[in-house]
């Protein structure tokens, strides 16, 4: 949690200011269509092109739906934890970009334990009902079948 909240703090601002270009350049863009130069509408579809790829629509001038909401901070923290590496979620600032690399090196090795002791956790009763079978005398021997005298072991 505390990695979606930081991831969401730091991608935000720059979110909210991608946002806002995008909106001031479709106006003025549509305000002075009738005497732009090829240059203007070459710059214009560029920056239009840069804002679709990081991830900003260039359609409406809504800015009040983001991505960077703790929802989706918390996605690209279990997909950086769990090493998926989903390529389309990822931080377009510098400083998220540094704080993912500083998380995911703590992260992972952590995330790595925590599953460890899980696995721990849930193997262990079955480990312990394993021996309580041995003590009853449900071995190995016990459940080869008449016609198969080959060793097939259970645990």
């Amino acid at each position: 949690m505390f990695g979606a909240l930081v991831f969401g703090a730091l991608e935000r601002d720059f979110e909210v200011q991608q946002r806002h270009l995008a909106v001031k350049a479709k106006a003025d863009f549509l305000k002075n269509r009738s005497n732009m130069t090829k240059e203007d509408v070459r710059r214009f579809v560029q920056m239009m092109t840069s804002l679709i790829l990081s991830g900003i629509p260039p359609t409406g001038n809504r800015t009040t739906v983001f991505f960077w909401t703790f929802t989706n901070s918390f996605i690209t923290c279990i997909i950086t934890l769990s090493t998926i590496g989903y390529g389309t979620i990822f931080p377009k600032t510098s400083g998220g970009q540094m704080f993912c690399i500083v998380f995911a090196t703590i992260g992972i090795p952590l995330t790595i334990m925590l599953f460890k002791y899980i696995f721990i956790l849930v193997y262990l009763p079955f480990e312990k009902f394993g021996i309580y079978l041995q003590h009853k005398g449900l071995n190995e021997v016990n459940f080869l079948s008449p016609s198969t005298q080959s060793h097939t072991y259970i645990w």
